[in-house]
């Protein structure tokens, strides 16, 4: 481990793995804005030139870091709490290996949005160029709703941080225990926003703080991405099992209400589909089928809206092949059962009481 002796207002801690795509621009935009920063990169055993790349940066900077590396993977909340343990700063900024701050005074000015009743400031999340997106992160980023207007207002109270970005007030997070080791690659930041609202804390997500979020690793490929789409419901279902329907109270309006609301329509579609598929087998009576079909051909339309809503709304995406439209929607409707077995598994590992 190294350090300075400068002791800075906000830490940052950037947990790492295989992230050597992305990190040198994540700690670049943290190195250039206008509140002193200490850098804290916690390694989980990566395998590539992440943390070779991730020193030589720092080095060429002027603030102080600290790096620590595990000799094996513990997972991403156990990064977050030993990154958490050596921090100095009185507020705490998460921030994934694949996020940019996007304006210079990004921190300085979440700083400012604290209050007795904020511990959690979130930014809004934007996407890359097209020229710098294959076709899986963009297809993915479309069917999560990752691409979207900025809304009119300047600020809402959600029920979720977002978990790549998020300033914390050290000393509440501490106070519930840091974040939760059971959730070893996601649904650590669900359950930690869960606790905090419990407690009478809100959740600020402020849309004058840009992210840009580049998705490397498993984002880089269809079947990775698949994947992702399991372990999401995974924490969810976990989420769903430790803290019960509580996940929905003040659930927010607008975007953050969108994303909740559409995580959770994956699962009661799929079950819809599910049974109504296995009537039909059973029973062969044709309004059976004509019901698995209907089920299909709405999320199709869903999901064929939500990529045209996606590329108007940026407009670097904005010349498409309409080829794009229509077959994009396919892998969304492969998604809801993955994403719903994944849930299933969540709750299953949770009565079992073993890490989700």
């Amino acid at each position: 481990m190294e350090e300075t002796s400068t002791v800075p207002l906000v830490s940052v801690v950037i947990p790492a793995y295989n992230g050597s795509n992305t990190i040198e621009q994540t700690i670049k935009s943290v190195q250039v804005q206008d509140l002193r920063t200490e850098i804290i990169i916690v390694d989980d055993s990566s395998s590539d030139q992440t943390l070779t790349k991730a020193i030589a940066v720092l080095k060429s900077g002027s603030n102080s870091y600290k790096i620590i590396r595990h000799p094996s993977n513990l997972g991403l909340s156990a990064s977050l709490n030993d990154g958490l343990a050596i921090a100095h700063g009185e507020n705490v900024l998460v921030l994934h290996q694949d996020c940019e701050l996007m304006k210079p005074d990004w921190i300085s000015s979440a700083v400012k949005c604290m209050d007795p009743k904020v511990a959690v400031v979130t930014g809004y999340y934007g996407m890359s160029d097209q020229d710098e997106m294959n076709l899986a992160k963009k297809t993915f980023g479309l069917l999560r709703r990752q691409i979207h207007p900025r809304p009119a207002k300047d600020f809402e109270i959600v029920n979720f941080s977002e978990g790549k970005c998020d300033l914390y007030k050290k000393r509440v997070l501490e106070s519930i225990g840091g974040f939760p080791t059971r959730y070893r690659i996601a649904g650590e930041d669900l359950s930690v926003s869960v606790q905090l609202r419990q407690r009478g804390y809100s959740i600020l997500k402020q849309y004058n703080l840009p992210v840009l979020q580049r998705y490397g690793g498993k984002a880089q490929s269809f079947r990775g991405n698949l994947r992702k789409e399991f372990e999401f419901g995974r924490a969810m279902g976990g989420i769903l099992g430790e803290h019960r329907f509580r996940i929905f109270e003040d659930i927010g309006k607008g975007y953050a209400r969108a994303r909740t609301t559409h995580r959770a329509v994956q699962v009661a579609y799929t079950t819809l589909l599910f049974l109504s598929a296995l009537a039909y087998l059973s029973t062969m009576n044709p309004w059976f089928l004509v019901a698995t079909l209907s089920f299909l051909a709405y999320r199709y339309v869903y999901y064929a809206l939500t990529i045209s809503s996606g590329f108007r709304n940026q407009r670097s995406l904005a010349e498409h092949p309409l080829i794009d439209t229509l077959w994009m929607p396919a892998l969304g409707i492969l998604s809801d059962p993955i994403y719903s077995l994944g849930f299933l598994w969540g709750l299953l590992k949770w009565v079992g009481g073993r890490k989700i």
